[in-house]
């Protein structure tokens, strides 16, 4: 099998058909790329888990794997309350690395009041590097909210930049290889996502663009992550049944983004793109001037249609999307 999340179809046959019980309760039930399910917990209440495994530098793990979380409770309409929190550590690890990814948990979790209601933190041969997998659960305020709510028709708005935070990763492992190549000041600041805060708030944070699009009456969202602006493309639109025409070139990404996966033979499109998110609305135009007006950056690339083809059109090349 290939490295990364299995494909849909492996997700279908391998895990969807071997759950046997579901409950009345469970009223958005768990399907291919969809990162919360939605259980009803008495009259009127509805708590959304979601949870997400990461991998990478010490420096900023914690955070990395934070903003995941929260994010995808962010794009189903909720507020993040709890986390478990499972730490997987190689024979070689010591101590302070613990302390290091734990204080990042505990400043963010301390920052957003978000409860570390407990976990599991081990020591394995089974790991080559740290393994944080985060188990979240929040509370739904915007009821019947997330990827299943694009509606053919829709403008599709996408916040921030493909690809910047999985080249801003890239940019800090390999920072001296990089800069015989490029300018310093270029590699640092496509390392400066990681970092960059905009009114108060993190980059790889989709909190206050969900907000302003929630105020705006937005209830279709998708969280763009591990899979890259194609792959989030892909989960929104098969979540909701619809088709997708994207305009290619309207795409926003940065050019370190572009020139970094170049030298290392990445898809900018398909590689981490934390902080970014897809939003459908009947009001693109509108949404975008919002959003920029509290300094988010925004475009519109596309709109939801009907039946299945999914395709991004880049001049007059057309190319069909994929599963991811």
């Amino acid at each position: 099998m290939r490295q990364g999340k299995i494909s849909q179809n492996q997700w279908r046959r391998s895990v969807g058909k071997k759950i046997q019980y579901q409950s009345e309760n469970l009223v958005l039930k768990p399907a291919p790329g969809r990162d919360c399910s939605v259980y009803r917990q008495g009259e009127g209440t509805f708590i959304c888990p979601t949870i997400n495994s990461s991998s990478g530098p010490l420096p900023f793990l914690g955070k990395k794997a934070f903003y995941h979380m929260q994010n995808d409770l962010l794009a189903a309409g909720a507020r993040p309350k709890g986390m478990m929190v499972q730490l997987l550590l190689p024979l070689s690890a010591e101590e302070k690395e613990i302390q290091s990814i734990m204080g990042q948990l505990g400043e963010l979790a301390a920052r957003y009041e978000v409860d570390i209601c407990g976990g599991h933190t081990e020591v394995s041969e089974l790991v080559t590097s740290p393994l944080l997998t985060l188990s979240g659960f929040g509370k739904q305020l915007m009821p019947d909210t997330g990827s299943h709510k694009l509606k053919p028709g829709q403008q599709i708005v996408m916040t921030k930049w493909a690809g910047a935070a999985g080249a801003a990763e890239m940019a800090y492992l390999h920072k001296e290889e990089l800069i015989r190549y490029f300018p310093q000041i270029f590699v640092e600041e496509a390392v400066d996502y990681l970092y960059e805060e905009v009114e108060g708030s993190s980059l790889l944070s989709g909190e206050r663009e969900v907000e302003i699009a929630l105020a705006s009456g937005v209830r279709a969202f998708h969280n763009i992550s591990h899979n890259g602006i194609y792959g989030a493309l892909w989960e929104m639109a098969e979540a909701s049944g619809t088709g997708l025409r994207i305009d290619g070139g309207a795409i926003p990404i940065r050019q370190e983004s572009i020139e970094i996966c170049e030298r290392y033979e990445e898809n900018p499109y398909q590689i981490d793109s934390q902080g970014s998110m897809l939003m459908g609305t009947d009001h693109g135009e509108e949404l975008v001037a919002r959003l920029r007006d509290h300094q988010i950056f925004a475009e519109i690339i596309g709109c939801a249609t009907e039946g299945k083809d999914r395709v991004i059109c880049q001049g007059e090349e057309t190319r069909y999307l994929t599963p991811p």
